[in-house]
């Protein structure tokens, strides 16, 4: 009887989790607008990527996670916003959409990392490679880039690029 009761309650509670976080009122002062962004963003990836993203409760965490991001961007531009909305999108194989909002992001905050290897990614998956190792290159420093950079060069059919980045991914990796 507990247990059923717990287990009842919990299902409620996950299951309306989207509708509590899309009821969220924030304090309209423009002074906490940045703070709003930010937390919304942490929520939304919380949603995508996090807990919530894993709990089979929880319905449609995705698009609870893309509206969270937009949410976001209406407050401040936020780079996790972006990054997220960008993820969302190639999670949906939207890839045209993911480059969009990335390179709204990158506008935003041009040495993000994190943006411009996401958007490397969607450009690699619309097959436009020339265009993710500029993306690339803007962090090369990143051990994950030069993967990708080795990626581009192989599907660009430059196998001695493709090895000369191999290799100091290797190095990164202390494999080579």
């Amino acid at each position: 009887m507990v247990l059923s009761f717990g287990e009842k309650l919990r299902k409620e509670f996950f299951g309306n989790l989207p509708q509590f976080a899309e009821a969220i009122e924030l304090v309209d002062d423009k002074e906490f607008y940045r703070f709003h962004a930010d937390f919304l963003s942490r929520l939304g990836l919380t949603f995508s990527h996090g807990d919530y993203a894993q709990n089979k409760l929880i319905p449609n965490s995705d698009d609870v996670a893309q509206k969270l991001f937009e949410r976001s961007l209406n407050y401040y531009p936020n780079p996790r916003a972006y990054l997220g909305l960008g993820m969302i999108f190639q999670k949906k194989r939207k890839f045209e959409d993911s480059v969009k909002i990335l390179k709204e992001g990158i506008n935003q905050f041009p040495q993000n990392d994190r943006l411009n290897l996401c958007l490397a990614v969607s450009y690699m998956n619309l097959q436009q490679f020339v265009e993710a190792l500029s993306c690339l290159a803007r962090c090369k420093e990143n051990r994950e880039s030069l993967y990708y950079m080795a990626c581009c060069y192989r599907a660009l059919g430059n196998r001695e690029a493709e090895r000369k980045y191999l290799k100091k991914y290797e190095r990164t990796a202390g494999i080579g």
